[in-house]
């Protein structure tokens, strides 16, 4: 008999930090949030896009056109609800960005 509950949800993840339309003077900001799921959040993933060039930052703080989300840390991989951070690997440009993020059972 299977007693694990049946995965009904998708995941969901917010961002806590930056907060919308803020300006930042920290070139390389710990972005931050959190995520629930009903079984357990497995993974989130965080996607910044240059808004002047329109391009996605890949994993080696290089940016390319294609769309990129790269993994953010989890505190609590497999709970309910966790936090979850990620930090860019290089310094960012003075400019606009775009961070999404998207969390996965």
């Amino acid at each position: 008999m299977n007693t694990t509950p049946a995965d009904t949800q998708p995941a969901d993840g917010t961002i806590t930090f930056p907060t919308n339309n803020a300006v930042l003077t920290d070139r390389t900001p710990t972005i931050t949030g959190g995520a629930t799921d009903n079984v357990g959040v497995g993974q989130v993933q965080v996607s910044i896009r240059h808004i002047p060039t329109g391009q996605w930052m890949r994993p080696d703080g290089t940016f390319q056109v294609a769309f990129v989300a790269v993994n953010a840390t989890v505190a609590s991989p497999g709970a309910t609800s966790t936090t979850w951070e990620y930090t860019p690997p290089v310094n960012l440009a003075n400019a606009d960005y775009r961070v999404e993020v998207r969390a996965r059972d």
